[in-house]
């Protein structure tokens, strides 16, 4: 699993995370709307969201494997922290570390790896209408 393609596609899964998520959504950032679809999920389906939450700790580990592989060992370390954080809120039915969360998804516009992989993974959830 290569980063480059999961960096290109984070612009968009984000800009699907923003638009689909309600009226408020053109003022929040990535890290909010990603926190608020975690939220949504964990509080609607708490067994889809234990699943979603093991796929993106596997995404994850995946993504520092492929970051490590390249030389990228502080986005390695990342991604392998939030993939720690994941597998916890996963075991638990609890959101990940919301700190680790904020520092790993930037609070602009600007695209992450992690917030492609989480985001890549909650644009699959259904979410009921509000």
């Amino acid at each position: 699993m290569a980063i480059g393609p999961l960096i290109n596609l984070a612009g968009s899964v984000v800009s699907s995370l923003v638009h689909h998520s309600g009226s408020s959504a053109g003022n929040s950032t990535p890290f909010a709307q990603i926190l608020s679809s975690l939220e949504q999920v964990q509080q609607s389906n708490p067994a889809q969201y234990r699943a979603v939450a093991q796929q993106i700790s596997a995404n994850l580990a995946s993504g520092a494997k492929s970051a490590s592989a390249t030389g990228n060992s502080s986005l390695a370390g990342q991604l392998s922290r939030l993939s720690a954080d994941f597998t916890v809120a996963a075991a638990s039915g609890q959101l990940p570390n919301v700190q680790d969360l904020s520092q790993a998804i930037p609070n602009n516009r600007a695209a992450s790896p992690a917030a492609s992989i989480i985001g890549s993974a909650l644009s699959g959830v259904r979410r009921p209408a509000l």
